[in-house]
């Protein structure tokens, strides 16, 4: 038998630890209300996933999906264990970037310059095709700023392609919220919108949702490069609509 699910669990232990230390922060005021709250659910909303995932552990880790890749193209790709593996090896290592990138000062300035540092270099990993490492950076400027639009953005989408590899609904639900909150926090986030039409189009076939989050990605006069990754799933939704 794998040894699969004792993976999980131990992920597990690691959130709940954080969870703890969480509340402990909190209750120091060391941690204000409203990123308590933030961290708090994320940590519980990742444990409730990973204890689907040992209920489905028993799911051939040899099977693939297709999957919506970087580049917009829709491909095979990683096997359903390695893809959730890599996922939670994100989980654990996220706190150890952030560690290494602040060390002990956690100054406003200092976070501020951690995360314009990790944003830049996550999307120099997504232009090399590390997505993996990618959202381990994404991950711990979360941590930092739970609300940052950027990395909710391209956490969610590189969470959703994970899913979608892995065949998995709650980490494709997970991946979507994310993106979904990345448009609430920064309407005027194109990237956001186009991730959010091609989540509604491929994950949920609603053609006429994937539209509307279209016409939000093109009002903001993305840059051509961008334009022309949505053309063909503009297309594919309008004939969709009409079909």
């Amino acid at each position: 038998m794998s040894d699969y699910p004792h993976h999980l669990e131990d992920e597990i232990s690691l959130l709940e630890r954080s969870l703890l230390d969480a509340q402990q922060e909190f209750d120091r005021g060391e941690l204000d209300a409203q990123r308590y709250i933030k961290l708090r659910d994320r940590d519980q909303a990742m444990i409730e996933r990973l204890r689907a995932q040992i209920a489905e552990s028993s799911v051939s880790p040899r099977e693939e999906s297709d999957a919506v890749g970087q580049d917009g193209r829709v491909g095979r790709s990683l096997s359903k264990k390695l893809a959730i593996v890599l996922l939670l090896l994100v989980v654990a290592i996220s706190g150890v970037v952030l560690w290494f990138v602040l060390g002990t000062n956690t100054s406003p300035n200092a976070q501020r310059d951690a995360i314009v540092t990790m944003l830049n270099q996550a999307d120099n990993q997504v232009q090399h095709g590390k997505p993996a490492e990618a959202l381990v950076l994404y991950n711990a400027v979360l941590k930092l700023d739970p609300t940052q639009s950027q990395a909710l953005a391209q956490s969610g989408w590189l969470t959703f392609e994970a899913g979608m590899v892995a065949n998995s609904k709650p980490l494709v639900a997970h991946g979507d919220a994310l993106v979904s909150e990345a448009t609430i926090v920064d309407p005027k986030l194109y990237a956001a919108h186009l991730y959010r039409g091609v989540i509604d189009l491929v994950a949920k076939h609603d053609a006429k949702g994937a539209l509307v989050q279209f016409a939000a990605f093109r009002a903001l006069h993305p840059p051509a490069k961008w334009q022309s990754l949505a053309q063909k799933y503009i297309a594919q939704a309008e004939q969709e609509l009409r079909s």
